[in-house]
């Protein structure tokens, strides 16, 4: 059977059973997800730092303003350690994929979801990588 995203409770999405409407699509995209993930944790320590955020933005030849990245961060952090971990990392984007009413904070997720088409890393988005 295939695998898909379903919903396990509000706001949060995980693995389950089989959905039609598109298992390959939904297996692909979390994927990207944890690769996004593993590309801003340099370190490897399971947590996204605001160095690590900030040195991404830096890569892609934005200069974030002061305190930009730790509201970033703030907006996601559920548990105050001034880190995202991958649950918070996840529920995030989940949240902001499914947010009808425009009042989920976006700041990452915009982040994530440009780095998720930009799968060379390049910091610009090719019309092959669309």
């Amino acid at each position: 059977a295939a695998t898909a995203l379903r919903r396990a409770h509000p706001g949060r999405m995980e693995l389950g059973a089989a959905d039609p409407r598109g298992s390959i699509a939904a297996q692909q995209e979390l994927e990207n997800l944890h690769r996004v993930f593993s590309t801003l944790d340099a370190n490897g320590d399971g947590r996204i730092s605001e160095s690590e955020i900030t040195r991404v933005l830096v890569s892609f030849g934005y200069r974030p303003r002061k305190n930009e990245v730790a509201d970033m961060i703030w907006e996601v952090d559920q548990d105050c350690d001034r880190h995202v971990s991958w649950a918070e990392f996840e529920l995030m984007f989940t949240r902001c994929r499914g947010d009808r009413t425009g009042l989920e904070p976006r700041k990452l997720f915009d982040v994530v979801e440009f780095m998720m088409h930009d799968k060379d890393g390049s910091g610009k988005v090719s019309f092959d990588e669309c």
